[in-house]
Order: structure tokens, then C-alpha cells, then sequence
């Protein structure tokens, strides 16, 4: 995709907020919770590039770094997006409402809206499940030529309901879709602290709940 492909195909807002679907170490750090800071930083006019964001307006771009330091990226003093009106509607719209013309193809705005943590309502007493990973011999195979994951990390991961979805070094719960991003260098402790505070409701977020082998 050439970089004018890019900047078109940014300009829907949806697009940019899926832009941030594999980048949980942004997200998580944000007091929002997961898909929050994201939703806020597409409705600004943001979307992931490279090693940060950029804005489809003023092409302002800000690397993680600098946004873990910021708090949160800054526009050229001329961009057309600051000075919209930009509210939450089209997050609302996602969420139940009626769907715009740009909307995407990639995945139903509440499948994509769940993938990167926005938490969506579903009917009462439903559970999604991602149906290929249900299976602790499926999420444990996930970990089979993860290189950090021997010596019984992958195995632990995998009994607490997280199997390894691949880009970035990410990781996902196949119940609650909670994900962590760049977990290479994460010790196994804090990845499953931050699924309890992160996801208090998962029924895998306790080790009480470890299936046998």
C-alpha cells in the first residue's frame, strides 16, 4: 500500500481505531482502560504508524516513547483536525447504532470494537468465546516455537485462558479477548496480575481456575 493508499484509507475514523488493534502495550497503560486511549486517540485524528501515531491532518508524528512521556501526542499548530468538533458519536454508532457509509468490511464494528478492548454489551448471561481456542491443548500448541515461552511459561499462560496470536508478540485471553502486546520481556506474573486487574470478571484471570492437563 502506498503512503497516499494509507492517508485515504486513514481518513475514516474506524480505520484508524482499528490501526491500534495489536498495540495493547500503548493501550494498556492508559487509566480508560484497554481501547479507550485508542478510541480517543482515532477520534483525534490518530492512527498507528511505524513505532508511534501519526495525524492524518497536520502529519504531526509522535513515537511511543515520546507518548509514554507526553501522555498524549500533540498536532501541528495549523491542523485542520484540532479544529473540528470531534465527539464520541461515531463510538456510539459502533456500538449499536446505524452504520455510516465508510464503514469497514474488515470484521463487524463490535468484533473490532472487542479485538482492541473496547468493551462492548452483549445480552445478558452471554459469554463470546473465540471458538479455536477453547481448547487448552490448542492455546499451549500456540506456544509451541515461542522461543520465551519455555520452560513452562507458555503452559501457564495458556492454563490461565491466553494463547499467542503472533504479531507484535501479542497475547490473548479466548475469553474476555483482553490482549498484551510485546510480551517477550514481560516476567509471567505480571502479565496474569494485569488480566485480573485489567479483567476482573474472566473466569480465567484466577489460578483457582487452572485446568488440568
Amino acid at each position: 500500500m502506498s503512503s497516499r493508499q494509507e492517508l485515504n484509507l486513514m481518513r475514516n475514523s474506524l480505520q484508524r481505531l482499528v490501526s491500534f488493534r495489536y498495540v495493547g502495550h500503548l493501550l494498556e497503560r492508559q487509566d480508560g482502560g484497554l481501547g479507550h486511549f485508542a478510541a480517543k486517540l482515532a477520534k483525534d485524528g490518530f492512527f498507528h504508524k511505524d513505532n508511534g501515531v501519526m495525524c492524518i491532518g497536520c502529519k504531526k508524528r509522535t513515537s511511543f516513547e515520546d507518548l509514554h512521556h507526553l501522555g498524549e501526542p500533540f498536532h501541528n499548530g495549523t491542523c485542520p483536525i484540532e479544529e473540528e468538533d470531534n465527539d464520541m458519536t461515531y463510538i456510539q454508532q459502533f456500538m449499536g447504532g446505524p452504520q455510516t457509509d465508510d464503514a469497514i468490511t474488515d470484521g463487524s464494528p463490535s468484533d473490532i470494537l472487542d479485538d482492541i478492548g473496547v468493551k462492548v454489551k452483549h445480552d445478558p448471561g452471554e459469554v463470546k468465546h473465540d471458538p479455536d481456542f477453547t481448547s487448552l491443548a490448542t492455546r499451549l500448541s500456540s506456544f509451541k516455537n515461542v522461543t520465551w515461552a519455555k520452560e513452562g511459561r507458555g503452559d501457564r499462560l495458556a492454563r490461565h485462558g491466553l494463547y499467542y496470536f503472533g504479531v507484535g508478540d501479542t497475547l490473548r485471553c479466548f475469553q474476555c479477548k483482553l490482549q498484551f502486546s510485546c510480551v517477550s520481556d514481560i516476567g509471567v506474573e505480571r502479565i496474569l496480575h494485569r488480566h485480573r486487574q485489567d479483567s476482573p470478571a474472566c473466569s480465567h484471570d484466577s489460578t483457582t481456575n487452572e485446568e488440568s492437563g
